[in-house]
């Protein structure tokens, strides 16, 4: 079934958040998920994505860095990204 999806993912919240060295905390997560082919079916759902990224990013930057997602769609879709 086709469900409209709006997702949102920041960097962060109300707080600072990291340049890194390089890419920042948040882009190099970002790079990982997708090169890693998380789904052996060659794809991977925002929320499965979003989760990957906040829970590296808490741990590269010692929960100083908190990136935030939520979907605002009201028929509540997940968007997929192809690898």
């Amino acid at each position: 079934m086709d469900k409209k999806s709006i997702n949102i993912l920041t960097a962060g919240d109300d707080q600072p958040v990291s340049d890194g060295s390089g890419h920042s905390p948040f882009t190099q997560a970002l790079l990982n998920a997708l090169g890693e082919n998380m789904n052996s079916q060659g794809y991977i759902r925002f929320t499965t994505l979003a989760d990957y990224i906040r829970q590296q990013v808490k741990l590269k930057t010692n929960n100083k860095q908190v990136p935030q997602y939520r979907n605002d769609s009201s028929e509540n879709g997940d968007f997929i990204f192809k690898l």
